[in-house]
């Protein structure tokens, strides 16, 4: 009989903690396991589940809003209750805070018998609730060590033996080693040297616009680099939040800060991007250049999994990911001294750029292979 599990995801926009759940949900064992998922209703996110399951769209309310406002918060809590007794629920999973929080209350004051998991993919949970919250769950896992370490700070070693930490994972590409006489015969051809003497670098930066993801750094770096090697392009790519007036004030920000150090033709500004993977594969060199502690940096997986260089931020998640100088590049934060500096030596040297490209898509095989990440959370489900 297969065993039903409650996803709840609020989903009111798509970063790392919703793109893990949906490649959670298009990849399951449904011969094992039947999904129902509650979700704020996003069509975004609703296109990009493949697997045919139970959906509930309602929009769950906001933690900023004064205790969730009340009457959402209670009638938020009471669906969770319905959806548990008339679907059966064996095990529900929720997948942020907000989320977590009402799914704790609903077993809680119900006395709901169904199981309770948290996935915690970053380090916003406020700590006075969550002394008292994280009795209620049955496990507890958490997108990397660095969280796992965050919210026993904000509680106590004791429930350390209910965590484990699950990487995000994504699906291996063939590991592809360039057939160097072929492309200097290409070089030759085109040019009249087997040196590639018309190319020209693709440097990016993708994520949300926030204050604290560092794309100023990035553009500031971007400013030393050009003063030494010309055949650079820069790109920033995503989006600020419709829903945070901060990042919308910030990606103004960055756009006066384009002019300021005369980057117009140098740097551009996709926006969101649909199709993430097509973007990424047109970039040499990609940044992640966090100011605070990165939960975990689901894009440098990604990056990598397509053979791409990645100089990224030390702090958190990162360096759980990156082995410094072998698959990829761990620099200071907030230094765009240190990253213009780290981006010149990899233009500089091809053989280093090959090495690293190769290791970093052995290192997504071994480690972050996005089935291998599911057995794991299947297991946990099963126990």
């Amino acid at each position: 009989m297969k065993k039903k599990i409650l996803l709840i995801d609020q989903a009111d926009f798509i970063g790392g903690a919703e793109l893990f759940n949906l490649d959670l949900i298009n990849n399951l064992n449904t011969e094992e396991f039947k999904l129902n998922l509650l979700f704020s209703g996003n069509q975004n996110y609703q296109k990009k589940i493949k697997k045919k399951i139970n959906e509930y769209a309602y929009p769950l309310p906001k933690i900023k809003s004064g205790f969730f406002k009340y009457w959402n918060l209670i009638k938020s809590v009471w669906l969770i209750r319905t959806i548990v007794k008339r679907e059966k629920i064996d095990l529900i999973q929720t997948n942020t805070i907000r989320t977590h929080i009402l799914a704790a209350l609903a077993k809680k004051i119900f006395k709901l018998e169904v199981k309770l998991v948290w996935f915690v993919h970053d380090f916003t949970f406020p700590a006075k609730p969550l002394k008292k919250l994280i009795k209620i769950p049955n496990q507890i896992l958490t997108c990397s060590e660095t969280v796992k370490k965050d919210l026993l700070q904000k509680t106590n070693q004791s429930f350390a033996p209910k965590i484990a930490v699950v990487y995000n994972g994504v699906i291996p590409q063939k590991i592809k080693k360039e057939d160097k006489q072929m492309k200097a015969l290409h070089n030759f051809i085109r040019t009249g040297t087997t040196r590639n003497v018309l190319q020209k670098f693709k440097i990016g930066i993708i994520g949300r616009l926030d204050p604290w993801k560092g794309q100023d750094v990035f553009l500031k770096a971007a400013k030393k680099v050009l003063e030494q090697n010309k055949k650079v392009e820069f790109s920033v790519i995503g989006s600020s939040s419709e829903y945070d007036r901060a990042t919308i004030a910030f990606e103004q920000k960055l756009k006066e800060l384009v002019k300021k150090l005369d980057l117009e033709n140098s740097v551009t500004f996709s926006g969101y991007v649909e199709d993430l993977a097509t973007e990424m594969k047109k970039l040499d060199i990609i940044v992640h250049a966090s100011k605070k502690s990165e939960p975990f940096g689901r894009v440098i997986i990604e990056a990598m999994n397509f053979g791409k260089i990645v100089i990224a931020s030390e702090l958190g998640g990162p360096g759980e990911i990156i082995q410094n100088n072998q698959d990829g590049y761990l620099i200071a934060a907030n230094n765009p001294e240190a990253l213009a500096e780290k981006i010149l030596e990899v233009l500089a040297n091809e053989n280093l750029r090959e090495k690293v490209a190769y290791n970093a898509q052995k290192t997504v095989k071994t480690k972050f292979d996005l089935k291998e990440q599911i057995k794991k959370i299947e297991e946990v489900w099963r126990d």
